[in-house]
């Protein structure tokens, strides 16, 4: 169907979840333990940062759980570098990258896996250069399958795009401008100086905002000294999980023009693990540290305040992000983005209250509304496809810039039918309220408020 419903959209969002739990699980074991298995997808199933927006038909979640599964497998290729598993690796990198090409920066994990973990890691006593050339001859022919296959399908996709964007200039761009937006004004190419921290340090209070809310103090207290422990017991193996996270996240904060939480949360299922891994490796320290048998009970510490996360913030996020999403406490711009910018819950009841009236205007014999909504394309998604024919439906202009033109368009359409339907979502454009029924050339009359 032209607009199909909701539910098929979301479906996919919910099994790619299941997936990337699955991913976390098997990383979790395959690096470190069982146990830290099943804590890391503990932590995935009650995760702010993840559980937010999981419930959400977006291209992040998507790609975090390919992107886990993808850092699993690049173990077990680090491992057993055979062209089979090569293959199998370049083609769920290649789904990463079409799932969003934001995640490139995870294109490095591959390569710590080889060097970190492989079957003959490198060795820093030896001379880099040395090592280099030995892994290279260790891993080439797996090396060289992977780069085969996703160079030909890149390339092929790339010479395809820009042969439509030649004979259609009107085709949107690969990637959109508001995703790299801070690097102009990140190196001063919009202010005319050396460098404009601005931008970083806006994108950088968002951050704090992201572990304030949608991690918690106790959360990043325990991450942080778990990570010094298990740095000491097994930095390869941290120094592989952070060399995942903390280059999308550094690229993130560069480039980004508007960072949204979700943008970062493509690498939350290897912070999972990372906190899981590291509360073990604690508890395992503070074992060993304590002498008198009767202080042991001390190393469950670390445990016990990640079961309390759990219970006391984990689980309630959930339950509310389920039940009453709007009194979630989250970062003000996600806030903004999913509930004062645009959220869509009142649209079905305005619609189906449209749907169910008289027609009132002239040359239609069905309702006609128009409407001043913030995204105006998902506006027949609210609507059940077998309803669609029921109702006439035609956005009014929104462009900022040009303001008076929906009130020019809408006064021009009263002028030709007479009367209306109107829905207006409340929201702004420019700080300035989106409807102003001053404008318009004739009388309101308020129907219903959702």
């Amino acid at each position: 169907p032209e607009f199909p419903p909701l539910w098929l959209v979301r479906t996919p969002v919910v099994i790619t979840s299941l997936l990337g739990a699955a991913g976390t699980f098997a990383l979790g074991k395959t690096l470190f333990s069982r146990r830290v298995g099943f804590a890391a997808l503990i932590i995935v199933t009650v995760f702010p940062f993840i559980l937010f927006y999981d419930r959400m038909a977006l291209t992040d979640q998507l790609t975090g759980s390919i992107a886990v599964v993808m850092t699993w497998w690049s173990v077990i290729v680090a491992r057993h570098p055979t062209k089979r598993n090569a293959t199998i690796l370049a083609i769920i990198i290649n789904l990463m990258l079409a799932a969003k090409i934001l995640s490139a920066p995870l294109l490095l994990i591959p390569f710590l896996a080889v060097g970190l973990l492989g079957k003959n890691p490198i060795d820093l006593s030896k001379p880099l250069r040395d090592e280099v050339k030995r892994i290279w001859r260790d891993y080439r022919p797996a090396i060289i399958r992977a780069r085969l296959i996703i160079g030909i399908l890149w390339t092929t996709l790339i010479v395809f795009y820009q042969i439509r964007r030649f004979i259609d200039p009107e085709i949107p761009a690969m990637v959109d401008g508001y995703l790299y937006g801070g690097i102009t004004r990140n190196i001063g190419i919009d202010t005319g100086e050396e460098l404009d921290r601005s931008q970083i340090s806006v994108n950088l209070e968002r951050v704090k905002e992201i572990f304030q809310y949608l991690w918690n103090p106790l959360l990043v207290g325990l991450t942080l000294v778990g990570l010094a422990s298990l740095c000491w017991r097994t930095w390869r193996k941290t120094l592989f999980l952070l060399g995942g996270i903390l280059p999308l996240w550094i690229f993130v904060i560069f480039v980004a023009g508007q960072l949204n939480s979700r943008y970062l949360s493509v690498v939350g299922h290897l912070c999972a693990v990372l906190i899981a891994a590291g509360v073990f490796s604690l508890s395992d320290e503070i074992t060993k540290a304590v002498s008198p048998k009767s202080l042991k009970p001390v190393a469950w510490l670390p445990i016990g305040l990640l079961a309390l996360w759990v219970i006391g913030f984990g689980l309630p996020f959930a339950r509310t992000a389920f039940r009453d999403p709007i009194a979630l406490e989250i970062p003000r711009r996600d806030r903004r983005e999913y509930f004062a910018n645009y959220t869509g819950y009142a649209l079905p009841d305005a619609l189906e209250y449209v749907r169910a009236s008289q027609p009132i205007s002239s040359g239609y014999e069905i309702p006609f509304a128009e409407a001043i909504v913030r995204v105006c394309e998902f506006l027949p998604y609210h609507l059940p496809p077998e309803e669609h024919d029921d109702v006439e439906l035609k956005c009014l202009p929104t462009d900022s810039d040009f303001p008076q033109e929906r009130y020019d368009v809408l006064n021009a359409d009263l002028e030709t039918y007479g009367e209306l339907y109107l829905i207006v979502e409340d929201y702004t454009i420019a700080d300035q309220p989106a409807f102003d029924p001053a404008k318009v050339d004739g009388e309101l009359h308020h129907l219903a408020t959702y």
